[in-house]
């Protein structure tokens, strides 16, 4: 329980961050408003910590480093701005 608190409190400001920068897409007309701002920057943080932790469990399949990190940032941004990335 503590370490479930830790990490949420810890990870609480990135959270947030993502989630008002989907807010300030959606006014501008850049992310459907279908999306739910939380849910989605939820999705994007376990994305980050999922490829983080098991980055090197793609490399048998052909997925070098630089391409991971490359998608992944290219996944963040569009659901983040709503522009191509």
């Amino acid at each position: 329980q503590r370490f479930r608190a830790v990490r949420n409190a810890s990870l609480a400001p990135l959270l947030e961050g993502f989630a008002s920068k989907i807010e300030e897409s959606q006014r501008a007309g850049r992310v459907d408003v279908a999306i739910a701002p939380i849910a989605a920057a939820s999705a994007l943080m376990s994305m980050l910590e999922r490829m983080a932790a098991f980055h090197a469990d793609l490399v048998p399949w052909g997925v070098e480093p630089d391409d991971l990190v490359e998608t992944t940032a290219r996944i963040l941004h569009q659901v983040v701005t709503g522009g191509a990335g």
